[in-house]
């Protein structure tokens, strides 16, 4: 992990503690940057939608596990 030192709006940061549920500083600001990235990947995921082709059998597969 990189230790990084940034300013940061009390206020702000009071309220990502509270949004986060985190107990200290450090975890609020990791709990809101993966929260972003997170997001982020998943509207990346949303944009392949119809673009892929799916080549399996839902019913083989579930059989499968029955």
């Amino acid at each position: 992990m990189k230790r990084v030192s940034i300013s940061l709006d009390e206020k702000d940061l009071e309220k990502l503690k509270a949004w986060f549920n985190s107990a200290s500083d450090d975890e609020a600001v990791r709990s809101a940057i993966y929260h972003v990235l997170s997001k982020k990947t998943y509207l990346e995921l949303l944009g392949l939608e119809g673009k892929v082709k799916w080549g399996g059998d839902l019913d083989e597969m579930r059989a499968s596990r029955q």
